[in-house]
C-alpha cells in the first residue's frame, strides 16, 4: 500500500511539473509547481509556457521581476476599442504582455476557463483579473503588481505576436507569410469526352 502511495504522489508531481504555469523555491526551500502566482517570498520563480512568452533575460530587473512573477495577459477580440485602448496603455507604459484573440468557439470556451465573465478586454495581472478597460483600474493592478509607472523596455523591444486563446491543430495553423495552411487542391479532371457521359447526365 505504501509503494502505491509513493508512486501515486509521484504521478501528482510529474502532473503538476508538467502543467503547471510557475515553478518557484517556497520559504520552506521546496520547489513548488502551481498555476497561481507564487507569494511575494518565493525564490527562483520560473515561468513554463506551453505557447508564446515573454523573453524576460534582457530586461530590466524591476520589469523582470514583476514579469515573472506577476505576468500579463491581454484577451482581446475583433472589432473592440476598449481592447485596442487597452493594448495601447500597456505599450505606451512599456508592460510586456502576451494577447490571446478570441474569435471561434473553442477561444471562447477557453476564456471561460479563465473567467465567467466573457466580455472584453480581459486582463490579467497575475491572478488578479479585470474585464473592460479603465486606465485608472489597469494602472493600480500593475503598480500593485510592481511594474514601473513609466516604460523602460529597451529600444526596439517587441511583444510576443498575439496568438488564439485555443491551441490551433496544425492543418488550420498561420502557414509563413501569415496565411491559413490549407490542403492542396484537387487537381483538375479534363471533361469527359462526348457520348460517354451516364444517361441522364448533363453538361
Amino acid at each position: 500500500m505504501k509503494r502505491n502511495w509513493i508512486a501515486l504522489a509521484g504521478l501528482l508531481m510529474c502532473s503538476a511539473a508538467a502543467f503547471g504555469q510557475y515553478k518557484y523555491v517556497g520559504p520552506n526551500g521546496e520547489v513548488t509547481y502551481s498555476d497561481i502566482p507564487p507569494p511575494p517570498t518565493a525564490k527562483d520563480v520560473q515561468i513554463k509556457s506551453f505557447g508564446a512568452r515573454i523573453a524576460t533575460a534582457d530586461l530590466p530587473y524591476d520589469v523582470r521581476q514583476a514579469a515573472t512573477k506577476y505576468p500579463v495577459t491581454l484577451y482581446s477580440g475583433d472589432s473592440c476599442p476598449a481592447c485596442d485602448q487597452a493594448r495601447t496603455y500597456l505599450k505606451s507604459r512599456g508592460i510586456p504582455y502576451l494577447e490571446k484573440t478570441i474569435t471561434t468557439p473553442d477561444d471562447l470556451d477557453a476564456l471561460k476557463k479563465v473567467t465567467k465573465d466573457t466580455n472584453l478586454p480581459l486582463l490579467t495581472v497575475g491572478s488578479q483579473k479585470m474585464t473592460g478597460f479603465t486606465e485608472g483600474a489597469l494602472g493600480s493592478l500593475l503598480d500593485d503588481a510592481g511594474y514601473p509607472a513609466a516604460s523602460k523596455l529597451p529600444q526596439g523591444y517587441v511583444n510576443p505576436a498575439a496568438e488564439p486563446a485555443a491551441p490551433r491543430p496544425p492543418d488550420t495553423a498561420a502557414a509563413p507569410g501569415g496565411a491559413a495552411a490549407r490542403p492542396p487542391a484537387a487537381p483538375s479532371l479534363p471533361p469527359p469526352a462526348a457520348g460517354n457521359a451516364p444517361p441522364g447526365f448533363q453538361f
